[in-house]
């Protein structure tokens, strides 16, 4: 509030009652003064909740999302088998060569705190079939040749040629157990 103080109109005063044969005096009409509220140091002092003020609001400041080669802001838990782990997030279905992008930026963001991410060969994708918290679907493996890849399907861990521009798998990253 900008005041110092603020002022409220007194009740109105009551009319005459006509069977008192008399007339009512009113008292002299004086504003009360009411002191004005505290507002604490770290609170910007503003409209009341609810209150409308006839200014449109502030736009919302919105940060712009990551990007699929950029690891989650809030990491999520890693999924082990034996000496490697993954993330539990997934990266988006892509073709090997993007999938390959994928590992090498978790790898220079040190996500997690490990270094040394990688795209899965066909024999440690394999190792997570079967490991609780694998996502069902389709992992690119570096696994390459005259442009097919292996593609390893989780949880069974059956794997298919596919060729490698085919947006067909999502990347398994891999790192040894920190």
């Amino acid at each position: 509030m900008s005041e110092a103080l603020r002022t409220v109109d007194p009740a109105p005063a009551p009319a005459p009652d006509p069977t008192a044969g008399g007339a009512v005096t009113s008292p002299p009409s004086q504003p009360v003064v009411v002191p004005p509220t505290p507002v604490p140091e770290d609170r910007a002092e503003g409209p009341a909740p609810g209150a409308t003020t006839g200014e449109e609001p502030a736009p919302a400041t919105t940060t712009t999302p990551p990007t699929e080669a950029t690891p989650p802001a809030t990491p999520p838990p890693l999924i082990a088998s034996g000496d490697l782990v993954t993330p539990s997030a997934l990266g988006k279905a892509g073709n090997q060569h993007w999938a390959k992008e994928y590992c090498a930026a978790l790898d220079k963001n040190k996500y997690l705190g490990i270094a040394r991410w990688k795209l899965a060969n066909p024999n440690e994708a394999k190792s997570f079939a079967k490991v609780a918290g694998i996502k069902p679907g389709g992992y690119w493996t570096t696994a390459a040749h005259r442009g097919r890849a292996l593609v390893v399907w989780l949880p069974k861990g059956s794997q298919t040629s596919v060729r490698v521009t085919t947006k067909a798998a999502r990347p398994l990253c891999v790192a040894t157990k920190p």
